[in-house]
């Protein structure tokens, strides 16, 4: 179990800068610290080196609202209750970034522009977001979309997933880090459920990513590719194995067959239990640890599951775990598991904010990029 503690005193001091006082932080502290896991530190960019951080968070049918009190409870049924997810989102994405706010982030779960635009007006107002969105096929309207600080390269694309239902697709979009593109990819996958269901919609969406990724490699051999999402399915799912998502970052950079993504859950894992990264170079290693330390470091739970879960994820490509170029910084992969986003049981607040907790990394570009 990490101790928090020294971490969470240090954390009040961005409180005032999200809009919380401390006594309202302090009042919920006592009852979510076990389960609160602070960012990991990591070593400092050296000279000539810059760091961005990126993250990924499903923020759960941000939508504008619907003037019906019988609508879904997930969905904002008048404008107090827009307004409240407003803010906790807006505070949510503020804890990253020392309170500014990660340089690159991925969402899923958004009601189109008109959310994106109210969110970067009232609480990231100065921040200097720009969103990226294309519309998706998905039957309630909720796709996928992009913040960026970066400078946007060239136009977005959306690549859509075949399938007999209307689905999410993979949002591609290009930017400038510091001199280098860095290619992100953002995607959704159909929701879990009991038993197989949408397991094959899942495989066909890990098919068209995976796809996709090398695709951009023959293209461009050193081609750098952040791929984030909710794919809804376990770390040692089948779909996972379709993508080519791996816990060993060595294999990953290797190249080698099966290992086309670095998966984020291996680093958490390593650090919720203890355990070097090489005795976790198998997926369902990481899956184990998950079952023992899920609390610690996995980003969803569902009211009346019990044990947490690593749906989403950040990824890297081959280039982008080297040594060359951008980097994903080893071991800065973590969920934002902070108790403002969390009810007093521990659990994220649900329909007040999200079932999901954030994913954030450190991309850093190498003196030689």
């Amino acid at each position: 179990m990490v101790d928090a503690r020294p971490a969470l005193v240090a954390d009040t001091a961005a409180l005032g800068r999200i809009g919380y006082r401390p006594e309202d932080y302090a009042a919920i502290l006592g009852a979510v610290a076990p389960v609160f896991a602070p960012i990991p530190a990591h070593d400092a960019p050296g000279p000539g080196e810059r760091d961005f951080e990126v993250a990924f968070w499903n923020v759960a049918n941000f939508g504008p609202p619907i003037d019906d009190p019988e609508a879904d409870g997930w969905v904002a049924r008048n404008r107090a209750q827009y307004e409240e997810k407003l803010a906790v989102i807006g505070r949510g994405i503020r804890l990253m970034g020392d309170g500014h706010g990660p340089d690159l982030l991925g969402l899923a779960e958004i009601g189109g522009m008109p959310v994106l635009d109210d969110l970067c007006r009232t609480h990231l107002e100065g921040l200097g977001y720009r969103p990226v969105h294309l519309r998706t096929p998905d039957a309630r309207g909720m796709d996928i979309a992009i913040l960026s600080k970066l400078e946007l390269v060239g136009a977005p694309k959306l690549h859509e997933v075949s399938d007999a239902n209307p689905t999410r697709g993979i949002l591609e979009a290009r930017f400038d880090a510091g001199g280098t593109e860095l290619i992100a990819l953002v995607t959704h996958w159909p929701a879990r459920g009991p038993g197989d269901y949408n397991l094959a919609r899942r495989t066909s969406a890990a098919r068209v990513l995976r796809e996709l990724v090398e695709r951009l490699q023959s293209q461009n051999e050193g081609a750098e590719v952040l791929v984030m999402g909710d794919f809804n399915e376990l770390v040692d799912g089948a779909p996972m194995k379709t993508l080519g998502a791996s816990a060993d970052r060595r294999a990953v950079e290797r190249g080698d067959r099966g290992a086309l993504l670095l998966h984020s859950a291996a680093s958490m894992a390593s650090r919720a239990s203890g355990k070097p990264a090489h005795q976790l170079r198998s997926l369902e290693a990481v899956r184990n640890e998950e079952r023992r330390t899920g609390a610690v470091f996995g980003s969803y739970h569902f009211d009346g599951e019990e044990d947490w879960r690593s749906l989403d994820a950040v990824m890297g490509n081959k280039n982008l775990v080297d040594d060359r170029g951008l980097s994903l910084v080893e071991g800065s992969e973590a969920v934002v598991r902070h108790p403002l986003l969390l009810r007093q049981n521990g659990r994220p607040r649900g329909n007040a904010g999200s079932d999901h907790l954030p994913v954030r990394a450190i991309v850093r570009r190498r003196a030689d990029g």
